[in-house]
This record gives structure tokens, sequence and C-alpha cells, in this order.
């Protein structure tokens, strides 16, 4: 079994989404390709990019992250002009969103029936990428596929923490600006540094959390 506290070492898992909705690319999904490979603060990260299929992307994380084992999950998708840190996860589907097949959520769900909270440090991570341009805190991931993979995601997360077959510690969404707002290599290089910074700052987080002495009763 991997162990962060016996290697000091995390696995991340970093995800985004291929384009879709008629744009040409996606900055999340270029994001995660090119962490993949590369190593944020010595930790190794994996990057993958999920299909915009109701049917597939939220069962296909859920296979990563069992797969993969990762200490830390951070999802991205692309929505308005910043970068938002969504901290409320729910099973709404918006009934008339319809995929890259064309398809509709079956069962369409306009109204939340459950909810998990975010298990990313959202207020650090918003003080850690501030300097370095708008960032945002938000309770509504929108209902589409960012929304039922952030739901997805958080669901495993709370599986293995009950479970307690790894240490997955940290897990979360953060959306990042569309392609509209991501228009050559320079701001695409920018928005890659400030996930590295949102990486670096639940890394930090997660140490804390390793090391911090539990009171016991």
């Amino acid at each position: 079994m991997h162990n962060p506290q016996s290697t000091n070492v995390f696995r991340l898992l970093v995800t985004g989404f291929e384009p879709f909705g008629g744009a040409s690319f996606n900055p999340s999904g270029d994001v995660a390709r090119s962490l993949h490979g590369q190593t944020v603060l010595g930790h190794p990260v994996i990057g993958r990019v999920l299909p915009v299929v109701w049917s597939v992307a939220p069962k296909l994380l859920a296979e990563w992250i069992e797969e993969l084992r990762p200490n830390i999950v951070i999802a991205l998708g692309m929505a308005r002009g910043c970068i938002e840190i969504e901290t409320r996860a729910t099973n709404r589907r918006h009934p008339e969103r319809r995929d890259n097949l064309g398809t509709l959520p079956d069962p369409p769900r306009a109204i939340a029936t459950h909810g998990f909270s975010t298990a990313l440090p959202a207020d650090a991570i918003v003080q850690g990428l501030s300097a370095d341009g708008p960032v945002e805190i938000s309770e509504d991931a929108g209902g589409f596929l960012c929304e039922e993979v952030f739901y997805a995601v958080m669901a495993k997360h709370s599986e293995v923490q009950m479970d307690q077959r790894w240490p997955l510690l940290r897990a979360g969404f953060i959306h990042v600006p569309n392609d509209g707002f991501i228009t050559n290599e320079r701001a695409r290089q920018g928005l890659e540094r400030r996930i590295v910074r949102a990486l670096e700052v639940t890394i930090d987080d997660a140490q804390k959390r390793l090391t911090t002495p539990r009171n016991h009763a």
C-alpha cells in the first residue's frame, strides 16, 4: 500500500476535460496533460483528461482514483473568467445540458438531493493564488459535467476515508478560465503556474495533517 507517511512522497492526480461546446481546446485538459509526469515540491503528478460524457466521466475518474491510489486529487474544469475554488459538490444534473455525444443526463436532477463539501484547503488556496490574479470561492459548480465529476471525486473521497484503504488526504474541484480567456501559450503557462501553486498549498496542508498529533480521549 502506498503510504506517504513512510515515504514522505504524495501521489498527485490532476484531471481536466476534453474540449466541448464547439471550443477548439479546453484549458483544464491542457493543464492536466502538461502537468503529467512533472513533480510539484518533489511529489509526482499524474495528469488525465476526461471525456465530456455524462455516463463515462464520473465512472472513469472513480476508476482512476481506485487504480492510482493518489493522496491528493484536484479535478479541473473550465467556466468563467477567473479561477474558482468550488466548495460544494451536489448530485444536481442540469436537465437540458447535452454532452459531447448530444446526450442528456439520465436521470436529470434539477434539484440536488445530496452533497459533499470540498476536501481542499479552499481559503488557503485563495490566499496563495490571489497575488497573481483574480480567484474566488464558489458554492455552485454548475450542474453539468464539472459538478458531476466533482461529486464523483468527493463520493470516492468519502468512501476511501471510511474504509481507510489508503490515505486520500485532499480532494476537490477547481474551475479555471475558459478558452475565451486563455488565448495564447503565455496565458496557458500562467494558468499552469497557478494550478501548481494550488497543488503546493494543498500539499503543505496535507503534510500538516499528517504531522499534527491527534487528540485522544
